[in-house]
């Protein structure tokens, strides 16, 4: 028969941080119980940022009015403020004429 244990913090898991778990030998097990270990390490998801898609867009009415549109995927939440005021985008050098704006849309996409 094998047991599944859950590990669930009163609030959310750090990011990107190490646990270690240590099992009593007698307090938690019957006594013919026998682990091969009773000492488990792991660590938590670190954060993480992608584009997950990504999209150029030409106004049909005003055609010097382009934008790029991205979805960015976050592996935890974040503040979008903080992303909309701390985030930048980098363009290359022969396309810096066209400026840029960071800009969180409807759907929290830039």
């Amino acid at each position: 028969m094998i047991s599944n244990f859950r590990f669930t913090p009163k609030n959310d898991w750090p990011v990107d941080g190490d646990f270690s778990v240590r099992f009593a030998r007698r307090a938690v097990f019957a006594g013919q119980v026998e682990l091969e270990d009773y000492k488990l390490a792991f660590r938590s998801q670190a954060f993480t940022a992608k584009i997950s898609d990504s999209q150029f867009y030409q106004d049909p009415r005003n055609p010097n009015l382009k934008k790029l549109v991205a979805t960015v995927k976050f592996s935890h939440s974040i503040d979008t403020r903080q992303f909309e005021a701390r985030g930048s985008l980098a363009v290359a050098k022969d396309a810096e004429y066209l400026g840029h704006l960071l800009q969180m849309g409807n759907e929290r996409t830039i």
